[in-house]
């Protein structure tokens, strides 16, 4: 599947630049989620398992890549974390269209931190409620609080989660931080889904 998706995207890529409009075409390419738990797959003689529906980042932690000739540098890795209501905003923002005012945009923009603007905004977190509210977890680049209470490391990508059971002065400061993050936040339920499960909206005052 990875081998085909690689050539259709391809074919795209190629097209564009047949056409001559790659300089003024931005590209995206990401995923919705991880891979189905019941899927195995080898990886440097290791075998793992996927974990789509879990908080593990082998079900969240999904590629992101962007290209745009003449702006962005090739061969860079941005090492901030996104969520995909940042996708929007950058968009508007490359478009220079000004987004709607007269609601709570989710997201942010972060065209100026892949561009490398010295006023870039930084995301601190992102929080995420899966497995229809059976599971909440809020996560920095480093660490991941699930259910207010587990910390764990997410430094050993893609090899699964690690739960911190000694935690250090930094490992305390960052459950502190996220712990914070998740609270502080308001609820606002917008009715059940036609499949099942209730969408909740959720509603950060500051990050």
């Amino acid at each position: 599947m990875m081998a085909y998706a690689d050539g259709l995207v391809g074919n795209i890529l190629d097209k564009i630049d047949a056409m001559g409009i790659s300089s003024n075409t931005v590209i995206f390419f990401t995923g919705d989620n991880g891979t189905p738990e019941q899927i195995n797959s080898s990886f440097q003689g290791t075998i793992l398992s996927g974990g789509k529906s879990t908080s593990d980042e082998r079900g969240v932690r999904v590629p992101f890549y962007m290209r745009w000739d003449g702006v962005l540098p090739t061969n860079t890795t941005y090492s901030g974390i996104l969520q995909f209501e940042d996708i929007a905003p950058t968009i508007a923002q490359i478009c220079q269209v000004v987004m709607p005012q007269d609601r709570i945009i989710d997201g942010h923009s972060f065209y100026n931190a892949i561009t490398g603007s010295s006023n870039a905004y930084v995301r601190n977190f992102t929080y995420m409620d899966t497995t229809f509210g059976a599971s909440q977890n809020s996560k920095n680049t480093t660490r991941k609080l699930l259910n207010g209470t587990g910390l764990i490391n997410v430094g050993n990508w893609p090899y699964g989660d690690i739960v911190i059971s000694d935690s250090s002065q930094l490992d305390t400061i960052a459950h502190i931080q996220l712990e914070h993050n998740s609270t502080n936040r308001t609820i606002v339920l917008f009715g059940d889904r036609p499949w099942g499960g209730s969408t909740n909206e959720y509603i950060f005052s500051e990050e």
